[in-house]
Parts: C-alpha cells; structure tokens; sequence
C-alpha cells in the first residue's frame, strides 16, 4: 500500500496540516478505498470511520486548535472523515474495531454530542462489514497497554500521538500490532454486552 501519507516514517501534523484539515482527510478517504481490512484499537476516542458529524467537528476543531491550523474548512474535512463510514462493507470492506471501554466516556463535544455519538455506536454494530468490540476497563489486560492504532491490510500500522504520525511497514513490527489486537481481541465483550456497555455511558449524559 502506497499513499501521500505513507510517505514518512514519521510526520509531524502541523506539516500534515499545512494544506488543511480537508486535505488529509481526504488522502485518508483514499487510503480506506483501497483497504479491504482495517483492524483498529481505539485506547480513549471513537474511531474516525464511526464518528458522527457532530463528533468529528468537535474532534478536528480540537486539532485545528492544538496544533494552529485553520478552521476555514473543517465543515469540508468533516465531510470526508464522515464519507469513510459509508465504505464499511462495499466490495468486501471489513473493520475490525476494538474500543477501551474509556472511549466511551471521554467527552468530546459535550453531553448531546456524546448522547448523539453513542446511539450512533449501538446502531451501527449490525451492519454488514463491521465487527465492534468493547475492551472493560476492569478486564485483565493480555499484552501491555497499547496506544492507539490501526493496521491496513497487514501492510501499514498507523500510530498518531499528539505531535506525530507514526507509520510502520517492517513486516516483524506489523505483526507484533497484529498480536497484540488478537489479545485484545480475548478480553473484548461483543454483541449485546458491548452494546449494553455503549448504552450505559449514553445514559450517563442527561438528555
């Protein structure tokens, strides 16, 4: 897998974000056109691809603001971001998705955003293509508590911190993010218990 972004090891998103939040949404609305399987662990926020619009504004406004980029297109990068949603499932497309149960409940946007946002999460677990877990926070971890990331088709590992995009292609090094999401994979509850988790932080949020 070759693209814009893959380009670096390492880059930092305030050059990332020169050419504008749009910009790299959409390089990253092309990447998951080519993907056909995405595996995601998501240690404290939702995943992009899950994310209504009202939590992706709220999310890429905080970027905008950390990072001194410009807000003149968020609506445009909040429609791309939006957009990678609807490949789940077209031409064999499948997400694998691992939540911290913390990622429902760090609060982004407030209480209607994260009311909205939830209810988004326990409707779209039935659809073709996505397969949506939720790791306790109380259970017992198999592997040491991995930071966020995402691997494309076995190919690429995406790793964001606060000041950089971190991107793997050595093989051995992939396989070891490969490992460690099936371990996470044997404590993660799905189905009714995920979504009953889900549910219960949405209830938390007075509506």
């Amino acid at each position: 897998m070759t693209d814009q972004l893959a380009q670096q090891p390492n880059t930092p998103w305030k050059q990332l974000l020169d050419n504008g939040l749009d910009a790299v949404q959409s390089t990253y609305l092309d990447r998951y056109r080519q993907t056909r399987e995405g595996l995601h662990y998501c240690a404290d926020v939702v995943w992009g691809n899950l994310q209504t619009p009202a939590y992706a504004r709220a999310m890429l406004t905080l970027v905008a603001d950390v990072h001194g980029g410009s807000h003149d297109t968020i609506e445009e990068a909040v429609a791309t971001r939006t957009a990678r949603g609807a490949l789940i499932g077209k031409d064999g497309r499948t997400s694998h998705l691992l939540l911290g149960e913390q990622a429902l409940r760090t609060n982004i946007g407030g209480t209607d955003v994260m009311r909205s946002q939830l209810d988004y999460l326990a409707d779209v677990m039935d659809r073709d293509g996505i397969t949506l877990g939720v790791v306790p926070a109380r259970a017992p971890m198999p592997c040491p508590p991995p930071t966020t990331f995402t691997v494309f088709d076995r190919m690429l590992v995406d790793i964001e911190t606060a000041s950089t995009l971190i991107q793997i292609t050595d093989p051995p090094e992939i396989a070891v993010h490969v490992r460690t999401f099936e371990l996470l994979k044997t404590v993660a509850v799905y189905g009714q218990a995920a979504r009953n988790l889900i549910l219960t932080e949405r209830d938390r949020h007075p509506g």
